[in-house]
């Protein structure tokens, strides 16, 4: 017995009935309790949950009705300190082979639990983040070749152990990108540095996607390379929004700069053909307003094309004053490019202007016509866009004495900007107008049919 005190696992012993007849150091210690506290006791001295003290007695008597040995994992908690502790009991013989009681010898294997513990939070969390990453996770040995199962990439390109083992990855990697992902990848395997690259990869339905690639090297204990842990995340569509992204910066740069061409022109020609500062405010300010209307009707559609009818009734509409039927406008429903919308609108607004102050628009019974159609494409000429303004029942017409930068905007501003020819007559019926455009420079889709213009 000697012994069994000074062994630090915990060794007791139990008779038929649950009482201790010995326990050494370590199992008083367990308990928290004095030798003379536990023999002569049973647990249930100490045990008060009494469905934990049924469970031990239960135990205890299988133990002795079959003769078994029999090993668990158990914890206890007494004093404050929970132990975890792996026993093995086995029934106790007198010498006639009769079974007179239980001992137990508990090996405290609380340390090992814990780490255990630990252990199995670390692979739930790296689990964890695996289902997290959306990605396909792979493993190259110490000189960077695949090597065994590979579930992710098998099922990402369709390619079985055989064919991707080794470098035999690169086949499933574009022709274009083979060779470069390769150089890179040994670079970073001689370095022992970790491995960023983006290549295209064959998916297993011949559906070519681009990825990001990521690999660290795992280390052992002497700092050397074990194996390679890669994810190859597929970056297909963040790559085009960035390139759409960087496409519209570069339209909105490329179109702002546009607008505050126009604006600066509208600034030095209103400037120059106003008599002094208000005349020069009021009509600047309403030119910039035509050309916000427009730029609206290009935001409100994403900037994909402008209708006609819309541009007509968003710089003719206000001066109609809800007579409708003073502007007859007649032709098919077509879609206008970015830049047409805006330099057309310009000179649709100074025509309306110039019709409201002095022409048509003056009077209740003035009338605006406006028709426009596709001429066909011959063998030798394009097809074109042609649209007429025509102003009757106005007041006479004179010729102005001099031209300001109406003139100047209908005129030279729309047939440079949209390479087309611009007539305009000051007619004593009423202002006339006419351009004449090849239709891919205005329409953001040419028809391949027309409508005649009186």
């Amino acid at each position: 017995m000697a012994l069994a005190h000074s062994i630090t696992d915990i060794v007791y012993i139990k008779n038929r009935v649950g009482i201790f007849l010995f326990a050494n150091d370590a199992c008083l210690a367990a308990l928290g309790r004095k030798r003379d506290e536990v023999i002569g006791h049973t647990n249930r001295s100490w045990i008060s949950d009494e469905a934990e003290a049924a469970e031990i007695d239960a135990l205890d008597r299988h133990i002795m009705e079959t003769g078994e040995t029999v090993i668990s994992e158990e914890t206890l908690c007494r004093g404050g300190k929970t132990l975890v502790l792996r026993s093995t009991k086995s029934p106790v013989r007198d010498p006639d082979g009769s079974i007179a009681g239980v001992m137990i010898v508990s090996h405290d294997i609380t340390t090992e639990a814990i780490a255990l513990k630990r252990l199995g939070e670390s692979e739930a969390r790296f689990k964890a983040a695996v289902a997290a990453v959306e990605g396909i996770m792979w493993t190259n040995d110490a000189e960077g070749k695949m090597r065994g199962p590979q579930a992710g990439w098998g099922a990402l390109t369709g390619q079985s152990e055989e064919e991707y083992g080794g470098f035999g990855w690169s086949k499933a990697v574009h022709p274009e990108d083979a060779q470069a992902t390769i150089d890179a990848w040994l670079d970073a395997v001689a370095a022992k540095r970790p491995f960023m690259f983006e290549h295209r990869v064959r998916r297993a339905d011949n559906v070519w996607r681009r990825f990001a690639v990521r690999a660290i090297p795992v280390l052992d204990e002497e700092r050397e390379i074990k194996e390679w842990v890669g994810v190859h995340s597929d970056v297909t569509e963040a790559r085009e929004r960035e390139e759409q992204i960087g496409f519209l910066m570069r339209e909105l740069s490329h179109r702002s700069k546009n607008a505050l061409a126009v604006v600066q022109s509208i600034s030095r020609q209103t400037a120059k053909t106003s008599r002094d500062l208000d005349e020069f405010y009021k009509r600047f300010e309403e030119r910039v307003g035509g050309m916000a209307a427009s730029l609206d009707l290009l935001v409100a559609r994403d900037w994909q094309g402008v209708s006609i009818r819309q541009l007509l009734q968003s710089q003719i509409g206000h001066y109609l004053g809800g007579d409708e039927h003073r502007l007859v406008a007649e032709g098919p429903d077509l879609l206008l490019t970015a830049d047409a919308t805006q330099n057309l609108g310009l000179a649709l607004h100074e025509l309306s202007t110039n019709a409201a102050k002095y022409g048509a628009l003056s009077v209740p019974s003035g009338l605006v016509t406006i028709k426009w159609r596709v001429l066909d494409a011959s063998a030798d000429v394009p097809p074109h866009f042609e649209i007429k303004w025509r102003e009757s029942r106005g007041p006479k017409v004179r010729k102005p004495t001099r031209k300001g930068f109406g003139q100047e905007v209908v005129r030279r501003l729309v047939e440079k900007a949209l390479s087309g020819e611009v007539k305009l007559s000051f007619h004593p019926d009423g202002v006339k107008w006419r351009l004449l455009v090849p239709a891919g420079q205005i329409l953001s889709a040419t028809p391949d049919w027309s409508e005649p213009v009186d």
